[in-house]
């Protein structure tokens, strides 16, 4: 049985007075997916709004030619899948779970009926779409620098604006284990490449890439990289 504790321990709920979250829960329901764990795919209808709990997710889409491209990394209170909710149809993407994760899973008919009563949660599914319209605007951005070297590096300065970790005067990246793979699925290109930049950067002393972390030494560098 799912509380109403749960609920508000994500954004969206904090300020729904409880009575309403009562009838809300309801139409909830928790989910374990398993690292690797494949949650909904690009092209299947869309019927559930989707909130993460615990872990981490990884939205992505397959081109033509069956390569990945990561769109995004969610954590802890985060929505997903909730497009549908304004444009009906199949999913545009697909959801993954990147790590052992829980998901509170919310029917779309009852989430919108919900909204169209609550005007905060409404306000807030509006600005998590503009604050993702804004990160594809900075993707395209990306893809305007000619080299992957830049797009690498654009990659690095991105993450480490959102998991980045401090460890004495140096950023470290470790989410996602920052594979050469993930790294190529993120910037569109093959793992040969990637290694290449990887090295570029190393011997240019701007970061340490070690054990599947990024460790930045000299952000600044990078920074006037993409100028």
């Amino acid at each position: 049985m799912i509380k109403k504790a749960l609920l508000k321990k994500i954004p969206f709920f904090k300020r729904i007075k409880d009575i309403h979250l009562e009838n809300f829960l309801k139409y909830c329901s928790l989910k374990r997916y398993k690292k690797r764990e494949i949650i909904f795919r690009e092209q299947t209808l869309g019927k559930n709004i989707y909130f993460v709990i615990k872990g981490k997710i990884r939205i992505f889409k397959k081109t033509r030619a069956g390569a990945i491209k990561v769109l995004s990394y969610l954590s802890e209170g985060e929505p997903f899948g909730e497009m549908f909710l304004f444009l009906k149809g199949k999913r545009t993407a697909s959801a993954q779970a990147l790590l052992d994760s829980e998901v509170l899973i919310v029917n779309g008919n009852a989430f919108q009926r919900f909204i169209s009563k609550n005007v905060d949660i409404l306000c807030h599914i509006i600005f998590t779409l503009a604050q993702r319209l804004r990160k594809a605007d900075e993707e395209i951005k990306s893809l305007a620098y000619s080299s992957v070297l830049m797009r690498f590096v654009f990659f690095i300065l991105d993450m480490s604006e959102r998991f980045g970790k401090r460890e004495g005067r140096y950023t470290v990246i470790d989410f996602p284990p920052i594979t050469h793979k993930e790294i190529a699925q993120n910037i569109g290109t093959s793992r040969e490449v990637v290694s290449r930049s990887i090295n570029t950067l190393e011997k240019l002393g701007y970061v340490k890439y070690e054990s599947g972390k990024i460790k930045i030494l000299k952000k600044d560098k990078l920074r006037r990289f993409l100028l």
